[in-house]
């Protein structure tokens, strides 16, 4: 018996004596995933960027060239836009229309400003907008007059009181 106690403990010795060094050496792990291929209207980097993808232009920046177009030049640009940008850029573009040149230029200012935001203070601006067009006039000139807009940034808070002007200075917003 005792013979078959040693034998056993001599086996398992030498099962563990093999199985340990092999335990500690590390296993090569799956090799990493390769980059994504880069897309073809990927930017390019570096400082140049901007001009490199003339197609990823900042939305204000694509606005000002559509609205500086002769109408055949813009109708031929529009058409290479996909249905629901198209449509966007048409409402906007027929919004501007529609507004005196100072209006006009302060519309634009305010666009570059909320673009030049990082997109999730951009969102949060554009969420607080959204708040406030559904609530009642008298609410939004609370609201607006409140502490509620305190937890955005004075470039933020402009923007927002920008939105509705005639609301933020306290008076109806229709004459």
């Amino acid at each position: 018996m005792r013979m078959r106690l040693d034998i056993a403990a001599a086996a398992l010795m030498l099962v563990w004596a093999a199985v340990s060094p092999l335990a500690a050496q590390k296993r090569p792990g799956a090799p990493p995933p390769p980059p994504p291929p880069r897309k073809q209207n990927a930017p390019a980097r570096g400082p140049n960027r901007a001009n490199a993808n003339p197609g990823k232009q900042n939305p204000v920046e694509q606005l000002e060239r559509f609205e500086q177009m002769p109408p055949e030049e813009r109708e031929k640009a529009l058409s290479k836009l996909p249905a629901a940008r198209r449509a966007r850029v048409e409402k906007q573009l027929a919004n501007l229309d529609k507004l005196p040149p100072e209006q006009r230029e302060r519309r634009i200012a305010r666009l570059k400003a909320l673009q030049s935001l990082p997109p999730e203070r951009r969102q949060a601006v554009q969420q607080e907008i959204e708040d406030l067009r559904a609530l009642s006039p008298r609410l939004r000139a609370a609201r607006l007059s409140g502490d509620e807009l305190k937890t955005f940034s004075p470039l933020e808070q402009q923007l927002i009181r920008d939105t509705f002007p005639r609301a933020a200075r306290g008076l109806p917003e229709n004459p």
